[in-house]
């Protein structure tokens, strides 16, 4: 049996099918990210955009990258390129406040068919 999906998970994935739905699949990913933050702005859904997040591990850093959205400081949403396909996926990946996406609780991805 699926668990049901977090509150803000569902909400973020319902942006994403909103705006796949509007723009459909083959786009340039710059294009799905500026329309997911007018559609997650549009809910009323705060979130952070390419906000550094450095990744320690018991205190050394091992790297560092940008996320493209850090939603209500919980998620990490990735936006993903075309498949050979034409379909564009997003990755929503709960997170450790306290060190973003150092702890992993669980990986839900969604993949939007055109």
């Amino acid at each position: 049996m699926d668990e049901p999906l977090d509150p803000v998970t569902g909400r973020i994935i319902g942006c994403a099918i909103t705006l796949h739905r509007f723009l459909g699949p083959g786009l340039l990913e710059s294009v799905y990210h500026t329309g997911l933050a007018i559609e997650m702005a549009r809910a009323e859904i705060p979130f952070e955009s390419k906000r550094l997040v450095e990744i320690q591990y018991h205190g050394v850093k091992l790297g560092e990258f940008y996320p493209d959205f850090i939603v209500e400081n919980e998620v990490v949403v990735e936006i993903n390129g075309a498949s050979s396909h034409g379909v564009k996926s997003f990755l929503c990946v709960p997170v450790a406040t306290s060190v973003a996406a150092a702890r992993c609780v669980q990986v839900i991805s969604v993949t939007l068919a055109g």
